[in-house]
């Protein structure tokens, strides 16, 4: 398997280059930092100096201030890194014909690439970024973690504000044209029992960010059912929760869930970004419990992939064991109806951090893995091929990225989609695979 970095042919970023045995499929691939242990690392003694977990930005240590991440562009066949451009801790992602929002957890906003004459430019208030000057953001929203839309011609999009608990439609002047606070819908203890109102709280939270303890739900994914309903994770209580739009009501789909994120929309078609409404259904991950939820559009299980028990025979399923926090999962269907599943597996950077670990091993050194060997203890793309009930599934390839780059939402986008946005992310030096060209063709 060619998925390291000393075995990627070392091609430059130029027309009529192919990496080798490339031809898709191709993800859009948000790292919300590539400098993830060096970041928590200086955390951690500002949080054990502090009883209060919400902080200033501008105070904190210049390892957290001065840490970034990226957008990549990946081509799963070759395993390489086809293109990135550097972002302040992006998290969720949106992509329109021409467009791109990406929500970025520093600047606490939403930046917006606006395709012109097929090059795009970046519009964001980083000054660190040579770009010209314009984002999306309001004083209620920080730390957003998704971002969906209802339909292609709809002027707001639905983002998770986890460190104010809301969900709220945004437009693109910053205003909140509907709120969904939890605290107002019966989440109004943080998980020490204290009390919490913050659509009663009138100061601005984009110049702080603070731990999930200080978050009542640390909502952190939410995407449309259809136009009456949202499906939202709340990360504390372990639940995935139904809201009805008109009234506020909500619904508890599904309970005993470990720090649950990323709910979104199932489709057999990369295209499918709007419309069907998950008519086939809907995925999201139980990050703690190392599986993937597959539920139908009824919003039963159809399917729970990861290393715990089968719902069907009670055994556990080692075919899929060695996955760690789970960020994110995209299901594909290719010709054949062949299905897989894509994750974003993270290493436990707390365990880590206090040498609960076991030895790390550098990205360069996963090249030979096997299927049925231990997965590396890294931060990876998994491939899980899905057999026709569950417990038939196992992991096939993967593609580990490094212990510093924490991967968190993960899109498959069109070959030509691919190429045209590769042109403009070319940072230097991205820390991941180098640059090659893709295939103008799929045969994904």
């Amino acid at each position: 398997m060619q998925n390291s970095v000393q075995q990627q042919q070392q091609q430059p970023a130029v027309e009529g280059a192919t990496p080798s045995g490339g031809g898709g499929p191709f993800f859009l691939l948000s790292v919300s930092m590539t400098s993830w242990l060096d970041y928590y690392t200086a955390f951690q003694p500002v949080r054990e100096q502090s009883s209060y977990g919400v902080y200033k930005t501008t105070e904190l240590p210049s390892a957290m201030q001065e840490a970034a991440g990226m957008l990549a562009i990946v081509d799963w066949g070759s395993k390489a890194c086809i293109g990135s451009l550097r972002f302040e801790m992006p998290q969720g992602v949106l992509m329109e014909p021409d467009r791109l929002f990406v929500t970025q957890r520093k600047t606490n906003d939403i930046a917006v690439l606006q395709m012109a004459n097929t090059k795009p430019t970046l519009h964001t208030h980083s000054s660190q970024l040579p770009y010209t000057l314009h984002h999306i953001s309001n004083p209620h929203m920080a730390n957003i973690h998704t971002i969906d839309k209802l339909h292609p011609d709809s002027s707001v999009w639905l983002v998770t504000s986890s460190d104010s608990d809301l969900i709220a439609e945004i437009n693109d002047k910053g205003e909140i044209v509907w709120a969904w606070w939890a605290a107002d819908h019966g989440f109004d203890s943080l998980p020490d029992g204290r009390k919490q109102r913050r659509s009663q709280d009138k100061r601005d939270y984009r110049p702080e960010t603070s731990v999930s303890q200080e978050h009542t739900t640390h909502v952190n994914s939410a995407c449309y059912y259809d136009s009456r309903y949202i499906l939202a994770t709340f990360f504390h209580q372990g639940i995935l929760v139904r809201i009805e739009r008109e009234t506020g009501d909500h619904e508890v789909i599904m309970t005993g869930l470990k720090h649950p994120h990323s709910c979104r929309r199932r489709g057999s078609r990369i295209q499918q970004t709007y419309g069907g409404f998950g008519s086939e259904g809907f995925v999201f991950s139980d990050s703690c419990h190392h599986r993937v939820v597959l539920l139908d559009r009824d919003l039963k299980v159809d399917r729970i992939v990861g290393d715990v028990q089968s719902s069907v025979s009670g055994d556990r399923d080692s075919n899929c064991a060695g996955m760690q926090w789970i960020q994110d999962a995209h299901e594909h269907v290719s010709s054949g109806d062949r299905r897989r599943l894509f994750c974003l597996s993270n290493i436990n950077v707390k365990a880590l951090l206090n040498n609960q670990s076991t030895a790390l091993h550098a990205s360069s050194a996963c090249c030979q893995w096997q299927q049925g060997e231990p997965l590396p203890n890294d931060n990876m793309i998994v491939e899980i091929e899905l057999g026709d009930r569950e417990g038939d599934e196992r992991i096939v390839d993967i593609f580990p990225l490094g212990v510093n780059n924490h991967l968190y939402y993960m899109k498959e986008i069109s070959a030509d989609d691919a190429l045209r946005w590769a042109t403009s992310f070319q940072d230097p030096a991205p820390p991941l695979p180098p640059h090659n060209r893709p295939n103008t063709t799929t045969t994904a």
